[in-house]
């Protein structure tokens, strides 16, 4: 499919997209519903006033996509990259973005999530390098099995999260809410790094 038809309409319902190239690219105003888009890259893409809604995106490159405006609900992003995204542009009422994306063995590394409100939010099996996740509401997220490395969690509303085998998070109890989450052993221990105790 050439890329250029995706600007041919205003709305797309049950529609499948694939081997898609818009890098650098600017997508207006359009609607998707029920899309699917596969091995499709986005790279640079700016997507201003856009709608997904009930879409995924597989085996896709979204990294440093800018997102200005545009809203997403029920949205998949599955084994595919989307580095670099300021979540922070995306339009959202009261700075809401609750279940509204699920990330699944996807990178979303260098990405900021900065004072959003994404409770129910899905990372699974995930690289979430750098990631800015404070002041952050991610209540009743899932994030097992995902890596955090050097991602940064102040003030941070993770009451209910799932962080099941989630490794290398840096979570200081006393800054962040976690009553009733669920951390797993070996990680884990890195929760108790805060306190002037000993473990043994």
């Amino acid at each position: 499919m050439n890329p250029l038809t995706i600007f041919s309409q205003s709305e797309y319902e049950n529609a499948v997209f694939s081997d898609l190239n818009l890098d650098g690219e600017e997508v207006v105003g359009k609607v998707f519903e029920h899309c699917t888009f596969t091995r499709s890259t986005f790279s640079g893409t700016e997507l201003l006033n856009c709608s997904f809604i009930s879409c995924s995106f597989k085996f896709c490159n979204l990294s440093s996509v800018r997102i200005v405006q545009s809203s997403f609900r029920d949205v998949l992003f599955e084994e595919t990259k989307i580095m670099g995204v300021n979540w922070t542009k995306a339009k959202r009422p009261r700075v809401k973005l609750a279940n509204m994306i699920n990330f699944r063995k996807s990178n979303v590394s260098y990405s900021s999530f900065l004072g959003l409100d994404v409770r129910g939010i899905v990372m699974e099996e995930c690289q979430a390098h750098e990631v800015d996740f404070r002041e952050a509401n991610l209540a009743g997220g899932n994030f097992c099995a995902t890596d955090f490395k050097g991602s940064l969690f102040s003030r941070t509303n993770l009451n209910s999260a799932n962080f099941i085998d989630a490794m290398n998070y840096s979570i200081n109890p006393m800054e962040n809410d976690i009553r009733k989450g669920k951390f797993s052993l070996p990680d884990a221990i890195t929760l108790l790094s805060y306190f002037e105790i000993q473990v043994q």
